[in-house]
């Protein structure tokens, strides 16, 4: 086997580039110690030549200092007694370290029943309405320490929030969200809202809110802006007059839609994502088959209306119902033809079939084939005393000269006989077996298509990195030396056909068991066929998928597990350190290596390589690390190896010393394989 070892041939990783370096103060602690740091954003690959540094100016804060005030109101989407509408009047209060009496109204639908949950022991609950709306009371006892703390009174999706001062004048301000429970970063520190973060008046710190956060299946928040109108990863700095900070997220709910009989589903507005913003008005409509008919939508939506207009006020898995239209003549074959075999005895390369129809006779178009590659192993034709009305006779025959094209075994193409007229099915399609036993020419066959680097099983896709395994798919080993890759080894070639079109797949390597191959960018999708050529002969198929992306993550064991491909690069001073993921001891397999997390004011960036991802433009991966899901700030093309794709992703420091743990990408609803790295 031909290991991938894509990394050797370099005389050093490629690195990052870093985009920008800013001046970070840090001021989580009471004691508002002043800590200077270096922050860098990584978005993209490094040049031979780092970026210079630049210092952010500290005063740029005060001067951008804008007021802001907090939301009054707050929606909750849904409840346990159903499309619940609940709107709060009065989402947070502030009460001094003597405590007090507060309340807050709610507006709901009538007969919907909830029950308020109170965070903290020292928050009452006096009354509440339970069913609909109303008013909710409480009291805040006296705050006997001198910090300051938080409390909430919970109900369904929102909350009321209370802020109690402690100490009087102790510097702290408050942090929330319109949801509850999104975590942000604050000078790189996790916390969770709502929440009080001491911070002495005038020294800037760093705040940071997710781009995407995700609440459960089905629901998720995307960040739409600060109170303070700064960007979602910015410096800030507090004023006497201002006490919060307030982080503004849009609620999304994922919209399922699937068809249960012959018929399709669209969505007005259409998201490839699936996720709609919450009570937003979808129109779902669904469209027939011929000879189907619509029968209603089911699932978390019930009506017969088409179009329909469904409301997104929670995640909704949709079904649309077809049946067969009871008025539309059937079109049926007497009986299915005999299955066909090519290559060995006894060969049958032609049957016919008969085409008959219930009620009325139908009259007949000329049929067309449809099979998994191109050419069409099969043909199909009307027989001439068939006059186009049935009964018909069709004839079905087998291809030779397309058999090359076909991996060995049992191969299905589609006959589709169109009909002209009446108020039936557009057409008629039934299926045609073929059997290839014929041995290809030289002896060789193709037995699996991998992806490069995951050694699995999957689509392709362009600008992806695949191996061929088999056998005598070559007389001897042979390896590109030459850029670009030749298209052509030991009087080998590789074509990717597609319909009509045909593409020269570029080689990396080429063996009497495994070929290595490149697909070009900008194939199209769908089933497509890798045909081996001896020469300019071909001399066997294999068939394949091509999709829009096909991901999979390099290991330094070449097996697609393990220790990965990649390095951590770590900013710290001013400077940049990389390190290895991996050990490899001399004739023993490489396991992960410790992560060198630097000074506690060190920023961490992870580089892992793979093929396969680069298909969704500026669509970021998600970097899953054990329960942690986090977004990359770049993926790409790594630029220097044909079909190599790299990612970055910053590491919170939260990840120190929780040791080695499984990682892998999320990206375009397909994962990778899965490394492992330490921590």
């Amino acid at each position: 086997m031909k290991h991938w070892n894509l990394l050797s041939a370099a005389t050093s990783p490629r690195s990052l580039t870093v985009s920008a370096l800013v001046l970070l103060i840090g001021v989580y602690a009471a004691s508002a110690r002043a800590q200077a740091g270096l922050y860098a954003e990584i978005s993209g690959r490094q040049s031979a030549a780092s970026a210079p540094v630049r210092n952010a100016n500290p005063e740029a804060g005060l001067r951008a200092k804008q007021p802001a005030s907090p939301p009054r109101r707050e929606a909750a989407n849904y409840g346990p007694g159903g499309n619940c509408g609940f709107e709060l009047f009065g989402y947070w209060r502030d009460f001094s370290n003597a405590g007090g009496n507060g309340s807050f109204g709610l507006l709901g639908a009538a007969g919907c029943t909830y029950q308020p949950q109170v965070s903290a022991a020292w928050i009452h609950l006096d009354s509440h309405p339970g069913v609909g709306p109303g008013n909710f009371t409480y009291t805040v006892d006296p705050n006997p320490s001198n910090m300051p703390r938080t409390g909430s009174i919970r109900l369904l999706n929102t909350q009321h929030m209370i802020f109690q001062d402690g100490e009087p004048g102790a510097p702290y301000l408050r942090l929330f969200s319109a949801s509850p429970g999104a975590t942000l970063l604050v000078n790189g520190t996790p916390v969770q809202t709502p929440a009080m973060v001491l911070s002495p008046r005038g020294q800037p710190a760093q705040f940071e809110a997710p781009s995407i956060w995700t609440v459960n299946s089905g629901e998720r928040r995307v960040f739409q802006s600060w109170s303070n109108g700064k960007p979602r990863k910015h410096e800030f700095a507090f004023h006497p007059d201002e006490r919060f900070l307030y982080a503004i997220f849009e609620t999304q709910f994922l919209l399922s839609t699937s068809a249960n009989g012959f018929g399709s589903v669209s969505t007005t507005p259409y998201y490839t994502h699936g996720y709609h913003p919450g009570g937003a008005g979808i129109i779902l409509k669904a469209t027939p088959s011929p000879g189907s008919i619509f029968a209603g939508w089911t699932g978390d939506f019930v009506s017969s209306d088409n179009p329909a207009l469904v409301g997104m006020s929670r995640p909704r898995n949709i079904v649309a119902n077809f049946v067969a239209d009871p008025n539309a003549p059937v079109l049926s074959l007497a009986e299915p033809p005999p299955l066909l075999q090519i290559g060995s005895a006894p060969e049958l390369l032609n049957a016919a079939a008969t085409l008959i129809s219930s009620g009325v006779q139908i009259s007949l178009g000329q049929p067309t084939v449809n099979c998994p590659v191109e050419p069409p192993l099969v043909r199909a034709t009307l027989a001439a005393n068939s006059n186009g009305v049935t009964p018909a006779t069709l004839n079905v025959a087998v291809e030779p000269a397309a058999a090359p094209f076909y991996p060995k075994g049992r191969v299905q193409c589609t006959v589709s006989v169109p009909q002209s007229g009446g108020s039936g099915p557009a057409s008629f399609t039934f299926p045609v077996e073929v059997t290839v036993n014929r041995a290809p020419q030289s002896g060789a066959d193709i037995l699996a298509v991998v992806n490069g680097a995951s050694f699995a099983a999957t689509a392709v896709t362009g600008a992806g990195i695949f191996s061929l395994f088999g056998e005598a798919l070559a007389d001897a080993a042979e390896e590109a030396t030459t850029l670009p890759l030749p298209t052509r080894l030991r009087d080998r070639a590789v074509k990717l056909r597609r319909e009509n079109q045909q593409w020269d797949l570029p080689l990396f390597f080429v063996s009497p068991n495994q070929i290595n191959i490149l697909l070009p960018e900008g194939i199209p999708l769908g089933n497509a066929s890798l045909t081996l050529y001896s020469a300019e002969v071909p001399v066997a198929s294999f068939a394949v998928v091509v999709e829009p992306i096909a991901p999979a993550l390099f290991a330094a064991n070449s097996n697609g597990a393990g220790a990965p491909a990649g390095q951590f690069i770590r900013v710290e001073n001013g400077s940049q350190t990389e390190g290895t993921l991996a050990q490899c001891p001399e004739n023993q397999d490489c396991v992960p290596s410790l992560i060198d997390w630097g000074a506690n004011d060190a920023e961490v960036f992870l580089v892992l390589y793979g093929t396969g991802f680069r298909g969704f433009g500026a669509v970021m991966p998600e970097i899953r690390i054990g329960n942690l899901s986090l977004q990359a700030e770049f993926a790409g093309p790594q630029g220097f190896f044909a079909g190599l794709d790299q990612v970055n992703v910053k590491l919170p420091r939260i990840l120190k010393g929780t040791g080695e743990t499984d990682v892998f990408l999320v990206h375009g609803g397909k994962r990778t394989n899965t490394v492992r790295i330490r921590f």
